[in-house]
């Protein structure tokens, strides 16, 4: 459970799959917003060009959003010891307006940040690879194209079961 460093820990102990887990940047954007708005609903645009989401935090008083759109996630990060941390001010802005399309009375105002990081994904099926490699006792669980911090208790515990 190498996350973005698995292809680059199984090259050096010589093992091979039959799929290939790439690194992807993911870009995240929060910003401060009144009191009325943090009541809402994680909310996912599934219909428009955008694929806006948005989620309150209550305990930071902020709006956490960005896409689910393929379109934002397919920057394979080649290192991920250097990936750029940052959000791009273009899709910082990209967001942004898909934001207040969909909640057009929240303030304009406000300083926006946000951050980048990584997930996995196995470029081949999407689905994680997970199981003993051809190296006895080296056992893969990788590839969860961001869904492994909810499958983790479940992959974790099939795979102590096996060892």
């Amino acid at each position: 459970a190498a996350g973005p460093w698995f292809e680059g820990l199984n090259r050096a102990v010589g093992v091979s799959y039959s799929t290939k887990s790439v690194p992807i940047r993911v870009q995240v954007a929060h910003k401060a917003v009144p009191e009325e708005f943090l009541s809402l609903p994680f909310t996912c645009d599934l219909w428009g060009a955008s694929g806006v989401y948005f989620v309150p935090r209550r305990e930071s008083g902020q709006m956490v959003f960005g896409s689910i759109d393929h379109k934002y996630e397919t920057e394979e990060v080649k290192d991920p010891d250097t990936l750029n941390q940052a959000l791009d001010p273009d899709l910082r802005q990209t967001f942004l307006s898909a934001l207040f399309h969909r909640l057009p009375g929240l303030p304009q105002g406000g300083r926006v940040s946000g951050f980048s990081s990584m997930y996995t994904v196995n470029q081949d099926d999407l689905h994680p690879v997970v199981g003993e490699t051809s190296l006895r006792g080296l056992w893969a669980c990788n590839g969860f194209s961001g869904h492994g911090f909810k499958l983790a208790p479940a992959i974790g515990s099939m795979v102590a079961q096996q060892v």
